[in-house]
């Protein structure tokens, strides 16, 4: 028997520690010391007491389980039948290393001791266990008294490194403890991978250890008790993929990440960063070193001796985890009061319900708006979140792996939807690392982009609000106006990726983009920087994202910016630009010589009341009542009280409607006709005037005598409120353009085809006729043919739509369709930098029918006696 004595630092006590061992009853029990690079005299302590030749002096603190691991190849740790591991603020009961060696028998791995406190009477550990996602369990109270009650010896996962006896069939055969783990950490994935090689582990009670516990206490100088998430997070993660068989894996860690993801939304909703901040670094420094724990994976797993099913039969259930993460949330989002002279129970009676549910909503708006937003995203969603597969509207067909959706970047043939027939999109780069983060399958990614868009428009609308008003449920009416908005809707309705990606991104720059002209920013190259990478990608997805922004830029410069600060925002502002088309480059070539505008393929109406509702089309929530934002816009606006940020919103608001008209009815020039541009500008700027006025009012408005500032703010709040709530009732019936089976009839003319073959398929349409049916996706274009204009696109091999072109009504009109060919064959239209052939040929109108066989056969043949 050899006892392995860790320490750092402990030279208080060391002296009482090595006198426990010296009084043990067992008298086969050797010591070795492991220094680990202490400063305060302990090796020197260690060297006078045991000698020299006893001792191992390390240069550096490699922590408990590297101190362990240096112990173990030493030839007499080795030989040694067991270890005894303990930290260097033990002392142990005279009798506790015999009563361990009589607990390791019968095929025992490691045994863990009762560990009492200094005090010798409060209880710290009997063994602990966990659930499956690695968060650990204790049978114990928090301060509970040691009167016997846990004293029968009990199976359990794991137990702790603060004294543990170790067989060495045990560790020979598992492999030593983790080095890059904490101390306190390292125990459950020793033990767990004990378990895998087949020895068990229990708790004797029997055997006593009092603990000091000096790094918890922050008794030990160096101790970090401020990361223990951090440390917990990447302990437990590490041992799972270590551990677990594979099989396993692929339903725990999708589990674990929805959680882990939910947990760090809860922590920045509610302002814990720190908390955040640390899940995240764990999760990060899981990944860096994630080769290395594939190694030991592969060792431990070479050496598994037990199924599966033996561990987690030890495991805490998993509605464990669950009611205690209800436990969590709950005492996030309803706080303790404050010292109170009643007893908590009758403090709530003496509140009536009304008052703490107002109390409750008032303290906590964020959380309660998310909770609803995620519960109606989950009801209006429904038929999106369950399709297989997504189809209808105007949404592209997504590749089948990340790494096509990479392969298309990088040779040019990109989908439609996903950038065009002029070249690929840096947008497909984001789309391609979004999609391994969905286990690599990017038609996951669609229903997720599709469901979520109106939550994260909202939640970005919120962000830029509570910047500017600081009050948190000013900023969440901001947040809902926008993610309720006509043209947000429809977006995710038509399923329209760049579109999408616009609105979502869209608040977020226009919310910094006042920031230079108001105040230092700084530095002010990072604050540059920064805004120049969301707007590169918000702009690879949707490039007319410029003309919000330079409407914006502009507006900010003349009315709402402080006179001394206007030179040098305008420089930032200008830097920001020039960045992002840096960034975005040689993209933006591509767009400066074929323009931005797609007015042509959207087929919006130049209806002027369809432009006020900022409707773009048909779709949930396109119907009057969406005129709710425009009215709440004027509303919030009449009460503001920071008149620059009002006047801001009004004139970009008022430019972008007028805009957004022009640009559906054919007069702007194709760099700037993309209504929804405008349309987004509208949609972000009224929800911030509507921000703004429930802001002034919380800020000292409602105080003031009744008049006409109450009457307006009383019309806003019904107008808002309504117009929410009738909004989100057309979301909740689910009618949304993309889902299942929306697949056009003339879709049969495509699906017959052999997809492996080399043929594109040519899909037409008459311009004006609205969207393609799936697989066409949205038209790419339009081609001047000899008596109308012809939208086009052609679907490649593998079913994705790469370019659109339309027939004029009134039959086939095979001479129109000749010209359009010929013109596409003679090079004035190109894909990815080669000519688009050979083609097979799909007739479709506005999806009221395919061409029949014998017609399509007639237009296969002239296809043959095109040149090229």
């Amino acid at each position: 028997m050899l006892a392995v004595l860790v320490v750092k630092d402990g030279a208080d006590w060391l002296k009482r520690s090595l006198a426990a061992l010296a009084r043990q009853s067992y008298d086969r029990l050797g010591v070795l010391a492991v220094d680990n690079a202490s400063t305060d005299g302990s090796g020197e302590l260690l060297r006078d007491l045991l000698g020299p030749r006893r001792v191992v002096s390390l240069r550096e603190n490699v922590g408990f389980p590297g101190a362990v691991a240096r112990a173990m190849e030493i030839p007499a740790a080795r030989e040694a039948d067991f270890l005894l591991l303990l930290h260097d603020d033990t002392v142990l009961h005279p009798d506790a290393v015999a009563r361990l060696v009589a607990a390791a028998e019968g095929g025992v791995g490691v045994v863990g001791p009762k560990v009492l406190d200094g005090e010798r009477r409060v209880l710290r550990e009997i063994g602990y266990t966990i659930d499956r996602f690695g968060y650990r369990y204790s049978a114990l109270e928090e301060g509970e008294i040691d009167q016997g009650q846990h004293d029968s010896p009990r199976e359990v996962l794991f137990v702790s490194g603060t004294a543990m006896l170790v067989a060495r069939d045990a560790w020979l055969r598992a492999g030593p403890p983790d080095a890059r783990l904490r101390p306190s950490h390292g125990d459950l994935d020793f033990c767990w991978r004990v378990r895998i090689a087949g020895f068990r582990v229990v708790m004797d009670p029997s055997a006593v250890v009092y603990h000091e516990a000096a790094g918890d206490a922050g008794l030990r100088e160096g101790a970090r008790s401020d990361r223990t998430r951090y440390h917990e997070e990447r302990s437990a993660l590490t041992a799972m993929l270590k551990n677990y068989r594979l099989g396993t894996l692929l339903w725990v860690m999708p589990m674990y990440l929805v959680q882990g993801v939910a947990k760090v939304v809860l922590f920045l909703l509610t302002r814990r960063f720190a908390d955040a901040r640390q899940v995240l670094g764990a999760w990060a420094w899981t990944l860096w070193r994630f080769p290395g724990t594939v190694r030991r994976r592969v060792r431990l797993h070479a050496v598994r001796a037990v199924k599966e099913r033996e561990v987690t039969a030890t495991m805490a259930p998993t509605s464990a985890r669950l009611r205690r993460w209800a436990g969590q949330v709950s005492a996030v989002l309803f706080p303790a009061r404050g010292a109170s002279e009643l007893a908590p129970e009758e403090e709530i009676a003496l509140v009536p319900l009304r008052q703490r549910v107002g109390g409750f909503l008032g303290r906590n708006p964020a959380p309660v708006a998310l909770g609803i937003g995620l519960l109606l995203t989950v009801v209006a969603f429904r038929g999106v979140l369950f399709a297989s597969p997504l189809e209808g509207g105007a949404i592209p067909t997504f590749p089948d792996s990340a790494r096509e959706v990479f392969a298309a970047y990088l040779d040019g043939t990109v989908p439609a939807g996903f950038g065009g027939a002029d070249g690929a999109s840096p947008a497909l780069v984001p789309l391609g690392l979004l999609s391994v983060l969905t286990l690599g399958n990017p038609r996951t990614l669609a229903w997720i982009i599709v469901a979520l868009t109106p939550l994260l428009a909202g939640f970005a609308a919120y962000r830029a609000a509570l910047r500017r008003t600081g009050a948190p449920g000013a900023a969440v009416a901001a947040g809902a106006s926008y993610a309720l908005s006509a043209v947000v809707l429809w977006a995710a309705s038509e399923g329209r990726v760049g579109e999408m990606a616009f609105l979502i991104g869209l608040p977020w720059i226009l919310g910094r983009i006042a920031d230079p002209f108001e105040r230092p920013v700084g530095p002010p190259l990072r604050w540059a920087l920064g805004t120049a990478v969301v707007l590169a990608i918000t702009g690879s997805f949707f490039p007319a994202a410029w003309a919000p922004v330079a409407i914006a830029t502009v507006v900010t410069l003349i009315v709402g910016g402080r006179r001394e600060r206007r030179l040098s925002g305008a420089g930032i502002a200008l830097a920001t630009l020039v960045m992002a088309a840096v960034l975005a480059f040689p993209f933006v070539l591509t767009l400066a010589r074929v323009g931005v505008g797609r007015s042509a393929e959207l087929g919006i109406a130049a209806e002027f009341g369809s432009i006020l509702r900022l409707s773009p089309g048909e779709a949930p929530g396109s119907w009057l009542p969406a005129l709710f934002l425009p009215v709440g816009g004027v509303l919030g606006f009449a009460l503001a009280t920071q008149r620059a940020a009002a006047w801001r919103g009004l004139v970009s608001a008022s430019l972008a409607l007028p805009l957004a008209w022009l640009a559906a009815a054919g007069y702007l020039p194709s760099a700037a006709a993309e209504p929804i541009a405008y349309l987004g500008l509208a949609a972000f700027t009224l929800s911030a005037l509507v921000g703004v006025g429930f802001g002034s009012m919380a800020a000292g408005g409602e105080r003031s005598a009744f008049g006409g500032t109450q009457i307006v703010f009383g019309l806003l709040s019904v107008v808002v409120a309504g117009g929410l709530l009738l909004q989100a009732g057309q979301a909740v019936r689910g009618a949304w353009a993309v889902g299942q089976d929306r697949v056009s009839p003339a879709y049969p003319v495509v699906a017959a085809a052999d997809r492996g073959s080399a043929f594109r398929v040519l899909w037409l349409g008459r311009v004006g006729g609205g969207s393609f049916p799936a697989p066409g996706g949205p038209a790419d274009g339009v081609v001047e043919a000899r008596r109308a204009s012809v939208r086009y696109a052609v679907t490649g091999r593998s079913g994705r739509s790469i370019l659109s072109v339309g027939l004029p009504p009134g039959g086939p009109a095979y001479d129109e369709l000749e010209r359009a060919l010929r013109t596409m064959l003679a090079g004035r239209i190109r894909h990815g930098g080669s000519l688009l052939a050979p083609f097979a040929v799909a007739y479709v109108v506005a999806g009221e029918g395919d061409l029949p066989p014998e017609a399509r056969l007639r237009l296969d043949a002239q296809l043959d006696l095109l040149p090229g």
